[in-house]
């Protein structure tokens, strides 16, 4: 009787080893399952951060261009209504020179012009 009772003593110690054993493996088993779901979710966060890095990129590159272009267009603006300023002030210069009364000399050298350009009349044969 002495020996079964030392196998019985043996099988639950045999029990009691293996439950430990499956009790130590089922935790190990969720701590790395828990280890795998933090290794996801920190894989995601990163991925969603790259990806706002990179729209926050293009919007800023979006807004730069954007006032890039307006600057442009602005400069662009100056510039074509300063050369319509300047051509005004040149046809009112051209136009007032146009209608200026012609000075005392100016008159008598155009006379000069004129009569020095005029053609002489052809004398008149003698009878």
């Amino acid at each position: 009787m002495a020996a079964k009772k030392g196998s019985d003593a043996k099988k639950a110690a045999a029990a009691k080893k293996a439950a430990a054993t499956r009790k130590k493996n089922a935790a190990a088993k969720a701590a790395a399952e828990a280890a795998a779901k933090r290794a996801a979710a920190a894989k995601k966060a990163a991925a969603t951060r790259k990806r706002n890095a990179a729209a926050k990129a293009a919007e800023e590159a979006t807004a730069q261009a954007a006032a890039k272009r307006a600057a442009s267009a602005k400069k662009a603006a100056a510039t074509r209504k300063r050369n319509a300023a300047a051509k005004a002030a040149e046809k009112a210069a051209a136009q007032a020179d146009e209608h200026k009364p012609k000075s005392r000399p100016k008159l008598e050298a155009s006379a000069a012009t004129i009569k020095a350009v005029k053609p002489k009349p052809k004398p008149k044969p003698k009878p």
